[in-house]
């Protein structure tokens, strides 16, 4: 029973250690667009649906953790970590001037563990039962923006946008199946920040002196969430021809 707790207490620690980790990658990410909103929204699908096109609320897999439908975790018969990481490049260009911008980061994508609960009996009666939980990014921000202009009348005007920040999600799920029919839930808490920075610098072109402008916005997010997720086996009938 003491190897069992401190295999468990390994397990969580590398959780959260890699929990951390992954919330200082989120700011690796180099987009304009993410300026807007809560930033660019993250895949919310494992590798291996992924690899499908995305399709995730009817897929089961004894070997991955489907966080998208909880009602998927009945699949699973033994104890799964599954960690997925990204690698993003972009590529930006500009008109005028002509410049051309790229921009390589690589981050975790989530971090889950799932485990069966099914007992003996709950298996002769064809009852099965399963549990996860895990941390993984919804959006994620940054950007450094820099604009120079000419104001007529005045002066030349250089303006420096900059945000960082991001959306995450730590979640539980567990799915229970009785015969063909599955169901499960998702609950857990969404956290993060936003912070919006813009300083305006007047180039003078005279004598005159100009005081700098900066103005800052940060907003912090905090909320629980749960969803929910069903799934039914159908078994298709096959036309066999001799």
């Amino acid at each position: 029973m003491r190897s069992v707790k401190l295999t468990m207490a390994k397990i969580l620690f590398v959780l959260f250690v890699a929990g951390g980790l992954q919330m200082s990658a989120t700011a690796q990410e180099n987009s304009p667009y993410s300026r807007y909103g809560i930033g660019d929204l993250t895949p919310n699908h494992n590798v291996f649906t992924r690899g499908m096109g995305g399709i995730a609320a009817g897929i089961t897999d004894t070997r991955s953790v489907n966080f998208t439908n909880p009602a998927s975790l009945t699949s699973i018969y033994n104890t799964i970590f599954d960690v997925g990481t990204e690698i993003d490049y972009r590529i930006l260009k500009s008109s005028n001037p002509a410049k051309k911008f790229t921009s390589a980061n690589t981050y975790v994508s989530y971090l889950t563990m799932a485990f069966p609960l099914t007992t003996p009996k709950m298996a002769k009666k064809n009852m099965f039962w399963a549990m996860s939980f895990g941390i993984k990014p919804v959006s994620k921000m940054n950007y450094k923006i820099e604009k120079n202009e000419r104001l007529t009348g005045i002066d030349s005007l250089n303006t420096l946008y900059e945000g960082s920040g991001g959306l995450n999600q730590a979640f539980f799920g567990t799915g229970f199946k009785y015969k063909n029919l599955s169901v499960g839930i998702n609950a857990g808490y969404m956290f993060g920040n936003k912070d919006y920075n813009t300083m305006l610098t007047f180039i003078s072109d005279s004598s005159f002196f100009y005081y700098l402008s900066n103005s800052s916005n940060k907003t912090t997010y905090g909320g629980l969430f749960i969803n929910g997720g069903m799934q039914y086996d159908i078994a298709l009938a096959r036309d066999e021809k001799s």
